[in-house]
């Protein structure tokens, strides 16, 4: 601190070390623990007559002239001491002032990046592991952890770096996350899970029946501070939005695939009804099918004998959509095998043996 004084106001101390020469003074030095660092003048301070000297205050160094009349030196000497002193702390303050804002730049930047890398991960699971990983990163502690819930179950729960909290911890987080009404949770040294020297959650909700808990483990600094606090709740506001986008997108993937299959299974259904592809003497024959959702239960069949008849039938399966669907295709199949096997398939003996199979 000393060493530092000296260089960091040697400007300032060439000067006053000036003004005591002009004024008459044999030295002028700066003494640190009894020794003396920097000496103005060439007689050697215990062989000038009389010494002052004054503290500079904060420090463990002090100011000493020697050969001076003494009255006013004492004064004079005590104000320079004074004026190094406040400046030595205002640029104490300045530095610590500018290492805050290089910390909250660094901080900003970091938010930019993690905001952007966010953005890439659609799934909820990475997404967590992430801000988890970014969250302990950016307050320097020894863990972080992300939480998402429903409500009633933790669906899912994820700790970055892995590894650093034991079961019984992450147990205690989960059941935060579930059950608490409370937006924040910093326990007291004495109420801290087994294991941990300091933990802070943040909760929020990203939907109106999904929660999210975002905290940190163990800070470097002993306790997680109010810029902490405040770097988490910025993080939590950021993850809350893109965990709601990865929802959504998750939410427009199932309905996409759901989509698919029904439009899949409406396919396969519209093939199971037959095409009428012959002419029978005496009939016109026109069918037509609309399912009162993407699929049903309502069929038909059209089979030609061989001995040139032609059998018809029609069904309702009880019910609508895709299970609907499904028994229509069953009785389609069952019915169809029975006319192709049976020498007299006639109505009632053919639907007799699709009932037995049924049933």
């Amino acid at each position: 601190m000393s060493n530092s004084l000296l260089s960091r106001q040697r400007r300032e101390l060439d000067a006053q070390a000036h003004f005591w020469l002009a004024a008459g003074a044999a030295t002028f030095s700066f003494v640190d623990d009894g020794e003396c660092q920097q000496q103005w003048g060439e007689a050697p301070a215990e062989d000038a007559g009389s010494i002052e000297s004054a503290v500079i205050a904060g420090t463990r160094a002090r100011l000493r002239v020697s050969g001076v009349t003494p009255g006013w030196s004492e004064a004079r000497l005590n104000q320079d001491a004074r004026m190094l002193g406040t400046l030595s702390r205002l640029e104490n303050d300045l530095d610590v002032m500018t290492g805050d804002l290089v910390e909250s730049q660094d901080q900003l930047l970091a938010l930019y990046d993690m905001a952007q890398s966010t953005r890439l991960y659609l799934n909820a699971d990475e997404m967590l592991t992430f801000t988890a990983g970014e969250a302990a990163r950016l307050v320097h502690a020894r863990s972080g952890f992300a939480a998402m819930s429903d409500g009633i179950t933790a669906t899912s729960l994820v700790q970055s770096p892995g590894g650093q909290l034991s079961t019984a911890v992450l147990e205690t987080i989960r059941v935060r996350c579930i059950g608490s009404d409370a937006g924040e949770w910093m326990p007291a040294r004495d109420a801290l899970p087994t294991g941990v020297q300091s933990l802070y959650l943040k909760r929020f909700r990203v939907r109106k029946d999904v929660y999210c808990v975002v905290g940190v483990a163990d800070s470097a600094r002993g306790v997680f501070g109010s810029p902490d606090v405040k770097l988490i709740g910025a993080i939590a506001d950021r993850t809350s939005a893109y965990l709601e986008n990865a929802l959504l997108y998750q939410d427009n993937l199932r309905q996409a695939r759901l989509g698919a299959e029904m439009q899949l299974a409406r396919d396969v259904q519209a093939r199971l009804l037959p095409n009428v592809d012959r002419r029978f003497e005496g009939l016109d024959i026109a069918t037509f099918s609309a399912p009162a959702r993407d699929v049903g239960g309502d069929f038909y069949d059209l089979m030609p004998e061989s001995a040139g008849g032609l059998l018809f039938y029609v069904g309702d399966v009880s019910g609508k959509g895709m299970p609907a669907a499904m028994m229509m295709a069953v009785v389609r199949t069952a019915t169809r095998t029975h006319v192709k096997f049976m020498i007299d398939p006639m109505p009632a003996a053919v639907l007799g043996r699709t009932n037995e199979d049924l049933y």
